[in-house]
């Protein structure tokens, strides 16, 4: 058995692998090899060296900032991406051994930390095990749109303005340091680019001097949610929600996520803890530990 870093010579490798593993569509495919795959970290796992790959696991480039001495300090991690096996080869622990190997890569290069999304609840005591020892909750809310407030639905509403994916990195590294592990900017357009291969949107509202960025995508025929926004008060998540239930009238139901550090108060205003993601620390510096465990991952792909 032999792992190694992925290279362009393994194209078709990684497209037989995401076909079986995460989706038949070519451009989905495509958009990963052309906005991703170069500006990321991936391993294949083969059984000789000559064969095609029969597992493999991308790293995402991330950061995170915590507070140390007083100072804002970048904290350089990744985010496991893409962890899928091809069908026959299934239940030999592959999985595992990248992970392994994942681990081996980010102590070397000094990372800090491992983030994950588990797809599904029941993964998380999976990971758990493999010492993803801290789960990252975040605040979830519903707003069905006949029950907003009919006088903000219609006053005189901010407009959804369109803005570029370098844009909208600037900003949102501006104001989601506190609250967020952050994306690197070409992450962040590959991330954003799978917004728009859902049917979904991103884009600017400019409220009472504050630039709300917001992404969302529909998750059914009626519901919208919105994966991304830095609206942090209630002032401006009321601008948001009512903003995109203007703009967008065809859905009858918005989900918000927002992260635990925002001034909302869950017992008060509807709002529920969930998870969010798993994060695995590579260091032993508690200041780390202690300002990352309070952050939360969004525009995460699963």
């Amino acid at each position: 058995m032999l792992i190694r870093p992925l290279n362009s010579n393994d194209t078709l490798s990684i497209i037989e692998i995401w076909k079986e593993c995460f989706t038949n569509e070519d451009s989905y495919i495509h958009m990963f090899l052309e906005k991703c795959f170069p500006f990321s970290v991936s391993f294949g796992l083969f059984d000789s060296i000559n064969s095609n790959a029969l597992a493999m696991l991308s790293l995402l480039p991330s950061h995170a900032y915590a507070t140390i001495k007083g100072n804002a300090t970048l904290v350089p991690g990744a985010y496991i991406y893409g962890v899928g096996t091809l069908k026959a080869h299934r239940g030999k622990g592959y999985s595992y051994d990248l992970m392994k190997r994942a681990l081996e890569y980010a102590t070397n290069t000094n990372l800090k930390y491992l983030v994950l999304k588990p797809a599904q609840d029941s993964l998380y005591n999976l990971y758990k095990n493999q010492s993803f020892e801290t789960t990252l909750h975040s605040l979830q809310k519903i707003y069905e749109i006949n029950h907003l407030n009919p006088q903000e639905r219609t006053k005189s509403l901010p407009l959804v303005k369109p803005i570029t994916s370098h844009q909208y990195f600037d900003i949102r590294e501006k104001n989601l340091l506190d609250t967020h592990i952050l994306w690197s900017r070409d992450i962040l357009g590959y991330s954003l680019a799978e917004v728009e291969s859902r049917d979904g949107s991103y884009g600017i509202i400019e409220n009472n001097g504050y630039t709300i960025i917001f992404a969302l995508y529909p998750i059914d025929e009626h519901t919208l949610k919105i994966v991304d926004h830095n609206a942090k008060d209630r002032t401006n998540l009321n601008a948001l929600v009512n903003s995109v239930a203007f703009t967008y009238s065809s859905y009858s139901r918005i989900i918000i996520e927002t992260s635990t550090n925002n001034n909302n108060d869950p017992n008060t205003d509807d709002w529920q803890i969930q998870k969010n993601s798993m994060i695995k620390f590579l260091t032993s510096e508690k200041e780390i530990h202690i300002n990352l465990s309070k952050k939360i991952i969004s525009l995460a792909m699963e």
